[in-house]
């Protein structure tokens, strides 16, 4: 047998090293997991990591298919300044969340999000650095000499680094 079924993927086991209060989202190498119950520090606990939540988020409107991530510092509408909150703009966020399912007006306190899910049309939008990627290889071998290359290559591998540890893109 090369596999076997564990369990749905609702939930999944964690331990945190300091305590963790109930609905804090939570990125392990940007796989994005929300608490229901307090876990205490060095405690198994458990992190749903599939459904919709409604999560605090900053000033402005969120639309139906926008792909939001979590700004640990973010000032939620209505809530205590630098707290965190969702925000559409992710280069501030310090993760990606999801995909907002439900229509948030610029002053609403919530967006609706469906946690790790994002439609690939609209993750390539959010990221336009992404979609470029694919073609950044034919235009610099035929546009500069090796040592040029390789300096940017070794760029590009810093900012992959970067997205990686920032829980934007996966552990390669």
């Amino acid at each position: 047998m090369q596999a076997r079924f564990i369990h749905k993927g609702l939930l999944i086991d964690y331990t945190p090293s300091s305590a963790v209060s109930a609905g804090t989202p939570i990125s392990q190498n940007g796989y994005v997991g929300i608490p229901s119950l307090d876990i205490a520090a060095d405690a198994l606990g458990a992190l749903a990591v599939t459904g919709v939540f409604d999560i605090v988020k900053v000033s402005g409107a969120l639309a139906i298919g926008d792909i939001v991530g979590w700004d640990n510092d973010g000032d939620p509408v209505g809530g205590t300044a630098g707290t965190g909150a969702a925000t559409k703009t992710l280069s501030d966020a310090d993760f990606v969340l999801g995909t907002v399912i439900a229509t948030a007006l610029e002053t609403g306190t919530v967006a609706r999000v469906q946690l790790n899910q994002f439609p690939g049309s609209k993750i390539l939008e959010s990221f336009p650095a992404i979609a470029a990627i694919a073609d950044l290889d034919q235009t610099i071998s035929a546009t500069y000499d090796q040592a040029e290359v390789q300096a940017i290559s070794d760029k590009v591998d810093a900012i992959l680094a970067a997205l990686r540890s920032a829980g934007i893109i996966a552990t390669a």
